[in-house]
């Protein structure tokens, strides 16, 4: 546990100190209108920025742990849980999810398709990815198995379930308010939150099975 303490405690005083920064450059901008170079390097809801970095950077320490974890019983789950997070990492600091998703509501579109064939090929890709690895996580000790489940309810409860509200808000009222801040900071946190917590789950869990 101390060990863990050792990354775990600094990663969240980093992902803390963007959630402030992130509040007062928001704060700045919704009162003057103004943005720049503070602002695009603090930004949580931009791209290619420091909390971007600092995010993909959590997304890597999991995928190098998972890797680490080949030489178990269930190392088929565990290089799928380190590609995933690889690629989740690659995504963050290159934003590919967005621009696939950009390109894919382009051809529904101009298909005459409607785009909610995207969501659900995304839903379906999700329900089968947590189809493969339900015997893998009930394998799992109790404790393992908790943190686990937890940290996934929290990651993806960011990334899919509050950016999903945090886009419906946008639609219906704009970027430029304190609802959709206040949702953008929840979404992120979580994602970090997730990630580090994740990282710190899966380097324990290897190092119980060295004692």
């Amino acid at each position: 546990m101390r060990e863990r303490a050792r990354a775990t405690v600094p990663l969240g005083i980093v992902a803390f100190v963007f959630a402030v920064a992130y509040l007062l450059v928001r704060w700045r901008a919704l009162d003057t209108g103004r943005r720049g170079l503070v602002y695009d390097l603090f930004d949580l809801d931009g791209e290619g920025n420091l909390p971007t970095y600092f995010s993909a950077a959590c997304l890597a320490r999991v995928a190098v742990h998972a890797a680490r974890m080949r030489d178990t019983k269930d190392r088929k789950h565990w290089t799928a849980l380190a590609v995933i997070f690889g690629w989740l990492s690659l995504d963050e600091g290159l934003a590919l999810h967005e621009r696939i998703a950009a390109r894919a509501l382009e051809w529904t579109r101009d298909g005459g398709a409607s785009p909610l064939v995207v969501w659900c090929g995304g839903a379906v890709l999700c329900a089968s990815l947590g189809a493969f690895f339900v015997p893998f996580v009930s394998r799992m000790s109790p404790p393992l198995r908790r943190a686990t489940i937890l940290c996934g309810l929290v990651y993806v409860g960011g990334a899919l379930g509050v950016e999903t509200l945090a886009h419906a808000w946008a639609r219906a009222h704009g970027w430029d308010n304190w609802v959709y801040t206040a949702l953008v900071l929840l979404e992120e946190i979580a994602e970090m939150a997730g990630a580090i917590a994740f990282g710190s789950v899966v380097l324990n869990a290897r190092r119980s099975l060295l004692e």
